[in-house]
C-alpha cells in the first residue's frame, strides 16, 4: 500500500521520509526504485527551507538506508538546522519553552518525538551534536512532566486532551531514553507507572485520537536500549501487535478513526517490524543520574562504595569486559582511587556494577568515573560521554553519623537531613521524623518494612530515599536513644531501645490513606496481619569505621536485623520466612509514600 500510494505522497516532504523509512524497514534495499525514486525526492527539494518536521524525518530516511559515507554530510546538516530551531531563552523564546520545539515560540511534546528521534539516529550515526542542545531538550522534557507522571501535548494547551496522555507520556519516555536518563530514575518510573495505571490496547489513553501513533511511540519508548519487554505485568509487544493483526484491513492498510490510512499504515508497519535506528559503531557511556556514592557522606580513611551504570547506545562490544576508572579529580595516575571491570550482558545495552575504595582527605571532592581509560573501543562514536562526575564531601576521621549528615533549617524546630526531595523531615514541633519513600513490595518472602532503593528489594515492603544515617541523624534528633543488643540476624533477643510508632500514608484515588506500618506486613502462619506494636530504635550498629546500615541498605527489619535502625519487639520478628507484603491493603508498586515515626512516649 506504501509503495502503491507513493505517487500521491511524494510531493510532500515529510510522508515521502515516512514512506522511505518505512518501506526500508521492511527489508527494501536502498537500490530498490521506490526508494531510489524516494531519496532523489529529497535530495532535490529546498533544505534551507525545511521546517523542524520536515528535518527530523529525512534524518530518519538517510539514516534508514544504512549509506552513512553517502549521507552523512547531509544528515549533519540536517542535524545542524534542527539544533537552530530549538527554542532558546538567550535567544528570546519564554522559559517555559526552553530546550524544547514547537510551532513558532510554543514547543510542544509532538516536536519533541520527532526532533530527539532524529538527533538520536543522528548520534548513532556519528554525527555531531552540540551537548547544549541535549542539555537544553533534557530540561525541557523533564519540566513538562506532568505532577502524575505522564505528559500532555504543551505547557499552554492541548488540542487533543485535558491532562496527560498516552502518546505523549511514551514520548516522553522514549525521549528521558534517548537523551541516556537512566531507567531507574524518578522521571522514568513515575512515567512507567502512569503509562502502567493507564494501560490499554483500544484507545490512546487520556485522549480520542492518533490510537496508532501511541502504540508506534509505545513501541520506541520500550525498545529503545535497554530493551524492556514488559509494561507492569503486560507482554505490551504481543498484545499491541495483536490489535495491528485484527485490525488491518483486507488491502494492508490501517485506518484511523478519523479516515487517515497513510501515515497509520505506515506506524502499523514500523510498529510490527520493531524498527529501531541502528549505529555504526560502539558508544559506551557512563551515566551521570545513576551514580550513587555510599555513605553519601563518609569520614576520612572508611570504606566508600559507588554505584554505577554505563550504557551502549551503538554497535555491540567486540569485547564485552570494559575496565571503569575511579579519580580524585581529574583523570591522572596520580588521582587513581580504583578500577574495576564491567561486563555487558549478552544482548543487554546496560550493565550495573560497584566499586569500592577508602574515603580520600577530609573536605570536598569531585570523583569522576571514566569508562575505558585507556581507549582500547575502536572507533566509538562519542568519548565525550565516557566520562561523569560526582560532588563527595568527606568528613573527618571517626566523625559521628550526626556530624556527616548535612542539615538544613526549613522553618523553626523543622530541619531537612539529607538532599533536596530524599531528605528526612525532623520536625520537633510534632515530635515525628517524615521519611519520603516508593511502595515496592517483594513477591514473597520478606524480610523488612523498608530498605534503601539499593539494599534487599526483593525482600521488601517500601524503598526509602533518604540515606540510612540521615534517617537515624533525624531520628536522635527527637531526643530518643538507641539501644542495640541484637548480634544476628533472627536474633532470639527481644530487641531494646526507644519504642517509636510508625505510619504510612500515600495517595489513592484523590484521597490520603494513613495506616500503621504493621497492617502492611502479612503474618502468613497466623492468616493476618502483623499484630499493633510499638517499634524499637535500635540504631544500626558500627563495625570500625563503616555504619553498617549504609553499607547494608538495611532500615526496618521485620525479621530482626542488627544492622537495621528500627526492629519490632513481638516474637515472630525471630522467625525466617514469616512475613508476606499485604497486597489486599497496598497501593500500586512505585506509589509514592511518607513514612512517618514518632517517639511513642514523647521525651
Amino acid at each position: 500500500l506504501v509503495k502503491v500510494g507513493f505517487e500521491e505522497i511524494k510531493a510532500k516532504k515529510a510522508a515521502t521520509s515516512l514512506a522511505v523509512t518505512t518501506l526500508l524497514a521492511t527489508g527494501l534495499k536502498p537500490d530498490h526504485p521506490a526508494i531510489g525514486q524516494g531519496i532523489e525526492f529529497l535530495l532535490g527539494e529546498d533544505w534551507n527551507g525545511f521546517d523542524a518536521y520536515d528535518l527530523s524525518v529525512v534524518i530518519l530516511a538517510l539514516s534508514a538506508t544504512g549509506q552513512r559515507e553517502k549521507y552523512l554530510e547531509r544528515v549533519q546538516f540536517a542535524v545542524n538546522r534542527l539544533l537552530d530551531k530549538q527554542l532558546r531563552t538567550e535567544e528570546g523564546a519564554p522559559q517555559r519553552d526552553d530546550g524544547g520545539w514547537g510551532y513558532g515560540a510554543i514547543a510542544d511534546g509532538a516536536h519533541m518525538h520527532y526532533a530527539i528521534y532524529a538527533l538520536y539516529t543522528a548520534k548513532l550515526w556519528g554525527a555531531e551534536i552540540e551537548q547544549i542542545g541535549w542539555d537544553k531538550a533534557k530540561g525541557w522534557v523533564r519540566s513538562t512532566q506532568h505532577t502524575r507522571g505522564g505528559w500532555n501535548y504543551n505547557m499552554v494547551e492541548s488540542p487533543w486532551a485535558e491532562g496527560p496522555y498516552g502518546s505523549m507520556t511514551a514520548t516522553g519516555l522514549m525521549a528521558l531514553k534517548m537523551m541516556g536518563i537512566p531507567v531507574t530514575s524518578d522521571d522514568f518510573q513515575k512515567g512507567m507507572q502512569w503509562v502502567i495505571d493507564h494501560y490499554t490496547l483500544t484507545s490512546n489513553p487520556g485522549s480520542f485520537h492518533w490510537h496508532y501513533y501511541y502504540l508506534l511511540a509505545m513501541q520506541r519508548a520500550m525498545d529503545t536500549p535497554p530493551k524492556q519487554e514488559f509494561l507492569g505485568e503486560h507482554d505490551w509487544y504481543q498484545q499491541m501487535a495483536d490489535v495491528f493483526v485484527a485490525q488491518q484491513y483486507p488491502d494492508g492498510r490501517w485506518e484511523e478513526s478519523d479516515g487517515e490510512t497513510f501515515a497509520s499504515t505506515c506506524f502499523g508497519i514500523l510498529f510490527l517490524t520493531r524498527y529501531v535506528p541502528q549505529a555504526f559503531a560502539p558508544d559506551v557511556s557512563v551515566v551521570p543520574e545513576a551514580i550513587q556514592l555510599t555513605p553519601s557522606t563518609p569520614a576520612e580513611g572508611a570504606p566508600l562504595s559507588a554505584r554505577f551504570t554505563l550504557t551502549n547506545f551503538g554497535l555491540p562490544l567486540a569485547n564485552p569486559i570494559i575496565e571503569v576508572a575511579v579519580y580524585d579529580g581529574k583523570s591522572t595516575d596520580a588521582n587513581l582511587l580504583a578500577t574495576t571491570e564491567v561486563l555487558f550482558s549478552e544482548g543487554r545495552s546496560d550493565a550495573n556494577a560497584t566499586v569500592t575504595w577508602k574515603a580520600p582527605r577530609q573536605g570536598k571532592h569531585e570523583i569522576t568515573f571514566v569508562a575505558d581509560p585507556k581507549k582500547k573501543i575502536v572507533s566509538e562514536l562519542d568519548r565525550a560521554n565516557n566520562a561523569a562526575s560526582v560532588s563527595l564531601t568527606v568528613a573527618s576521621a571517626g566523625a559521628t553519623a550526626q556530624e556527616r549528615s548535612p542539615l538544613t533549617e526549613l522553618s523553626p524546630n523543622v530541619y531537612a537531613i539529607g538532599f533536596g526531595d530524599k531528605a528526612a523531615i525532623l520536625d520537633r514541633n510534632k515530635s515525628e521524623v517524615r521519611i519520603p519513600g516508593v511502595v515496592r513490595p517483594g513477591s514473597n518472602v520478606i524480610e523488612y518494612l523498608a530498605v534503601g532503593p539499593l539494599g534487599k528489594v526483593h525482600e521488601t515492603i517500601l524503598t526509602l530515599e533518604p540515606e540510612p544515617v540521615h534517617i537515624q541523624t533525624a531520628l536522635l534528633g527527637l531526643g530518643v536513644a538507641p539501644e542495640n543488643n541484637l548480634r544476628v540476624q533472627g536474633d532470639a533477643r527481644t530487641p531494646s531501645g526507644a519504642p517509636m510508632e510508625l505510619w504510612v500514608s500515600w495517595e489513592r484515588a484523590g484521597k490520603t490513606e494513613r495506616h500503621r506500618a504493621e497492617e502492611l506486613i502479612w503474618y502468613a502462619s497466623e492468616r493476618r496481619p502483623l499484630e499493633t506494636t510499638n517499634w524499637v530504635f535500635t540504631g544500626s550498629r558500627f563495625q570500625g569505621p563503616q555504619f553498617m546500615a549504609d553499607a547494608t541498605k538495611s532500615l526496618i527489619a521485620a525479621y530482626r536485623d542488627p544492622d537495621a535502625i528500627l526492629n519490632h519487639p513481638l516474637a515472630s520478628g525471630g522467625e525466617d520466612g514469616a512475613y508476606r507484603a499485604n497486597l489486599a491493603l497496598l497501593p500500586a508498586k512505585g506509589t509514592p509514600v511518607t513514612l512517618t515515626v514518632t517517639p511513642a512516649h514523647v521525651p
